[in-house]
Order: C-alpha cells, then sequence, then structure tokens
C-alpha cells in the first residue's frame, strides 16, 4: 500500500490500526503483547492477539511502524514521509490557485484562444554546453580520479553504463543517481561547482520572457531532472517567469515527452491541447508528439537551416508566429 492510501486509511477509519498508532504515540516502545492488552484495557476490543499481531506486521510492512528486537515503536521514517507529503499536496494546491487566478487576470479576447505558452530547457532557452560537460566530462574525470584510471578509460566505463541503463533506471537523468552507481566522493553541489559557469542563456531568452510573461503564464517541459532544470533558473534568474515547472523524470517518473504527458499537464492546468503553445528543439519529443494531440507546437533550428512553417530561427521569429495564432482565421 503506497503513502496515499496509507495516510487515507488512518484519517477515515477509526479501526485497530489507528488505535495502535494512538497508543505508540502514548507510550513507545511497547511489545505485541503489552499493545494487546492495552487495547483491552483502555478500548474493551474483543479482537484476538493474534488479529492484533497480525495488524502490526501490516502496519510494519507499510513503514509506518519498526520493530526494534520485539518492541514496536513509530517508524520517524514514515513520520518524515507524511511530512513531505502534506508538504507537496500544500505546493500543488497553492501552484493551481496561482495558475487559476493567472488565467483569470490575462484573460484574452475573443479572438484569441492561447492560454498558456510552454518552452524546452535546452534548445530554446540554454545551450547544451553545461549538460555536455556534466555527463561526459565532469563525471568520468571524478571516476578517473577516484578508481585511479586514465581520463579515456573512465569515460568508456562512464558512458558505457550510460548506454546500458538508458531506459532501465529511473534516475537515469538524475545527477544524483550517477553519483551513487559509481560511488563517487562527491554530491551533486560540489559536481557542479565548477561547471556553472557554463550556464548561459541564448541571447533572445531574457527579452522574449520578459516580454511574453507580461500577457501569458508561461511553463516549462522539459526532459531534464528537476534539480538540474532549477539550477539553470536560478543562475539566469529565469524562475519568476515561470507559473510551473515539468520534469518528465521527476514529475512523471519517464524518459521522454510522451503523449500522456502533454495530455496530463493540460488537464492540470485546466486547458484544452489548442490553449497550449509549445517550443523546443526535438522533432519527436517536441513537435511531432505534441502536434499529433493539437498542442500549437514549434521546432527552434539555431541554425537556421530547415525551412517548414513550423521551424523558427529564434524566439523573437517564435514571438511573431505567437501574434498569427492571436487571431482566428
Amino acid at each position: 500500500m503506497g503513502l496515499v492510501e496509507t495516510v487515507h486509511g488512518l484519517k477515515n477509519q477509526e479501526d485497530v490500526s489507528s488505535l495502535i498508532v494512538d497508543i505508540l504515540l502514548a507510550m513507545q516502545p511497547l511489545t505485541a503483547k503489552q499493545i494487546y492488552f492495552k487495547l483491552k484495557k483502555r478500548h474493551g476490543l474483543t479482537i484476538t492477539y493474534q488479529g492484533i499481531h497480525k495488524r502490526l506486521k501490516g502496519l510494519e510492512s507499510q513503514g509506518l511502524l519498526k520493530k526494534e528486537d520485539l518492541e514496536y515503536v513509530l517508524n520517524p521514517s514514515w513520520l518524515d514521509q507524511v511530512h513531505e507529503f502534506c508538504s507537496l499536496v500544500k505546493t500543488r494546491l497553492q501552484t493551481r490557485e496561482r495558475i487559476v487566478t493567472q488565467l483569470k487576470e490575462k484573460s484574452l479576447s475573443d479572438k484569441k484562444n492561447i492560454k498558456i505558452i510552454s518552452f524546452d530547457l535546452g534548445g530554446a532557452l540554454f545551450s547544451n554546453e553545461f549538460d555536455e560537460l556534466l555527463w561526459r566530462s565532469e563525471i568520468p574525470r571524478i571516476y578517473a580520479g577516484q578508481y585511479k584510471i586514465s581520463k579515456e578509460a573512465a569515460f568508456e566505463r562512464v558512458t558505457a553504463e550510460y548506454r546500458r541503463l538508458w531506459g532501465k533506471a529511473e534516475g537515469w537523468r538524475n545527477p544524483d543517481f550517477w553519483i551513487k552507481h559509481f560511488h563517487l566522493n562527491t554530491n551533486y553541489s560540489t559536481l557542479i561547482k565548477e561547471l556553472k559557469k557554463h550556464i548561459v542563456p541564448y541571447f533572445d531568452a531574457t527579452p522574449i520572457l520578459k516580454k511574453l510573461s507580461k500577457k501569458y503564464p508561461l511553463i516549462l517541459i522539459s526532459h531534464a531532472q528537476d534539480n538540474i532544470m532549477h539550477t539553470k533558473l536560478k543562475i539566469a534568474k529565469y524562475e519568476q517567469y515561470f507559473l510551473k515547472v515539468f520534469s518528465t523524470g521527476s514529475n512523471f517518473i519517464k524518459m521522454t515527452k510522451e503523449v500522456d504527458i502533454y495530455r496530463e499537464i493540460c488537464e492540470e492546468l485546466k486547458i484544452e491541447p489548442d490553449e497550449l503553445v509549445h517550443i523546443g528543439n526535438n522533432s519527436d519529443f517536441d513537435y511531432k508528439i505534441p502536434n499529433s494531440i493539437g498542442i500549437n507546437a514549434f521546432l527552434i533550428d539555431r541554425t537556421g537551416n530547415r525551412k517548414e512553417p513550423h521551424i523558427v530561427r529564434d524566439l523573437y521569429e517564435f514571438k511573431e508566429k505567437i501574434k498569427e495564432l492571436e487571431v482566428t482565421p
């Protein structure tokens, strides 16, 4: 049973499990027998000792209780999860209220059907220099130093693991996953310390975000892990422009931007797909997939080599495309 179901069950059922928790809140640690006798004495329950023992085992398997020798205590880790869960719910409710408020404040005329504009992080707003250095240089460098092998050998081992675990590990895009996987003696903050100077927005990102954010709520939809996304946004001082940030790995446990992710985001924002405009630099994930469900999708090609109607060379051109969409044919 998951955390949500466990919390729901304890909150909505005055059953034996909640009475056990109540007793342990007042006094712990207690053995199964001590809990059994206190339940009978306080509440006059007719349940058997075997029944109590079964409930205790169930609560232990859920992570709510922890058994130390023969005694049971409330599990502090579970309580921390409850706190984190409640904080997450509160944050999501506050975000939802902000979304609804901003949509009302930025109500558009009858000729406009665009309600929210979505950006991909890499390609649209930032170059991939930081990411290339992180994955192909910094992690192999630390690996080489720690295991005392050449940089070339470290690069081969590290990138071979990247390829081997692609699509098989939930945290594949998360630097913390690889730090743990390779048993590296570092952490995320130390890992990126010397790389932050390579986080530089494209020339057109700041002026376009400033202009569009005054008219539309803006969101981010990216393959990047949330820690990397927030690092880039913080350094560029872009957090002020975005109403919501979606990471496929952190928020949806998916490797790529699939159709169901775009649909779920539209549902969460309470908009129809054709009320969302998205821009990114991947033909499949930023154009074909969102476009297939009616999202107004555009590709940014900063080389200027492609000439299709849905291709823009920079964000200034993207802004002009939005103007065209604002007027009903």
